[in-house]
């Protein structure tokens, strides 16, 4: 599968990635890019990793539609001082 893949760094990985991925993805349709795949590296301290599983196309593209539903949840929140 052709494209760019993202990568994200982190010092641990949590269900959750799968929606930060998603977000990542739609920040860099911003900038006129798209990114076809997404991975999560997990950097430990004794030196070692460990990666999630791999987001395809599909997969992303979801991802990024529940960090938007997601995102338009909090700003209703906080536009009704909820948060």
């Amino acid at each position: 599968q052709e494209g760019n893949l993202l990568i994200d760094i982190k010092s641990s990985i949590v269900p959750q990635v799968v929606v930060q991925l998603g977000g990542y993805a739609e920040l860099l349709k911003t900038g006129f890019r798209r990114a076809r795949r997404a991975i999560a590296i997990e950097l430990r301290a004794d030196g070692t990793y460990r990666a999630s599983r791999l987001l395809d196309h599909k997969e992303l593209e979801l991802a990024g539609r529940m960090f938007l539903a997601a995102l338009t949840c909090f700003n209703f929140k906080r536009k009704e001082g909820i948060v």
